[in-house]
């Protein structure tokens, strides 16, 4: 009898701890907030329609997909005068259709510098200073790499997120010699969507050095921290009710059947920084929720502003935002963190 109960309780005792395991990898933020509020750097009025943001030492960069410019230069002091801009063209100085590199660990960066996806092909880093951009690399991507967004690069491979999506799938990592490797969102059921190849589309940021990774997921509002093989470490329930797209075809008619959560991320070496959106058409003022590397809560702001893309100062002393405004015009806006 006694020996019945020993083994009992050494199974319950493995169970319970089985338990706190998978509650130390899981857990829910509330919907609690403090109110931040926006100071305008740059009225749209004057402006093209500005698509992303990137934070250079003396330096705001800017994507405009529009118009003839594709890179935008402006001193941190000074709004009312474009410094210089990257041209539309093919060539040595032409750019053909750009977005920012997320992270990039291979190559060697100056203060100034920013790297850049040129049409969905090439890698360049451009360097920006105060009368004029350029190209000091251009590197041509492998052939085999997948038309991607949120491009991150490591020492050895290449992260990012398929730009059509990838059933079930949260993102890859390429390498040239091994191929692809395949990860899914933590809990999908991969049986769970057949119709909706975008379900999963996730916004994609990996450091290196503290071999983690984030995925904060355009149509749950989840986030999950991996390790740089995969693995789940965090699993962030952001809310009260469970959100989840349906299992549909997605097309530009019915876009607005789902519900968008998270739209950008940005990170520091500290902290990373997600834009949540909880509306069908990208109208809702816009939360910042933050967290430590290691996936830990820190702080959620709850905006005056419809933000569309955000970066954050090296120092972690100010976010500077894409805003949407009555016009349809996007303001820059300067929020300044505690």
């Amino acid at each position: 009898m006694k020996k019945e109960i020993g083994i009992w309780s050494l199974l319950l005792f493995l169970c319970g701890a089985s338990s706190c395991k998978e509650k130390s990898i899981s857990y829910q933020i509330p919907e609690e907030e403090d109110h931040i509020m926006g100071d305008m750097w740059k009225n749209a009025t004057d402006i093209p329609l500005y698509t992303d943001v990137e934070i250079t030492d003396s330096y705001y960069v800017f994507t405009d997909y529009e118009n003839e410019g594709l890179l935008h230069v402006y001193g941190k002091n000074n709004p009312s005068a474009e410094l210089a801009a990257a041209k539309h063209g093919r060539g040595a100085t032409g750019l053909v259709s750009v977005e920012f590199v997320k992270s990039n660990t291979r190559y060697p960066s100056e203060s100034d510098d920013v790297w850049i996806i040129d049409n969905k092909s090439r890698l360049k880093q451009v360097r920006c200073k105060k009368d004029s951009l350029m190209v000091v690399r251009d590197i041509t991507l492998p052939v085999n790499l997948n038309r991607s967004i949120d491009y991150n690069i490591t020492k050895d491979e290449f992260y990012g997120v398929p730009s059509v999506g990838e059933r079930n799938k949260a993102f890859y990592f390429f390498h040239p010699d091994s191929g692809y490797y395949w990860v899914d969102m933590y809990g999908m059921d991969k049986k769970r969507y057949t119709k909706n190849n975008i379900a999963c589309y996730a916004n994609l940021l990996v450091h290196e050095k503290r071999e983690s990774i984030v995925c904060a997921y355009r149509f749950f509002n989840k986030i999950q921290f991996f390790d740089l093989r995969g693995n789940i470490s965090k699993d962030i329930f952001y809310g009260k009710d469970c959100i989840e797209p349906k299992d549909n075809t997605v097309e530009p008619a019915n876009f607005k059947d789902n519900l968008k959560c998270f739209i950008d991320i940005y990170a520091t070496d500290q902290y990373v920084f997600c834009v949540y959106d909880g509306s069908y058409d990208y109208t809702n003022l816009s939360k910042i929720i933050i967290f430590k590397w290691d996936g830990t809560h820190v702080k959620t702001w709850q905006t005056d502003r419809i933000i569309k893309s955000i970066a954050v100062d090296k120092s972690n002393s100010y976010l500077l935002a894409l805003t949407a405004n009555e016009s349809k015009g996007r303001d820059i806006v300067r929020y300044k963190l505690e």
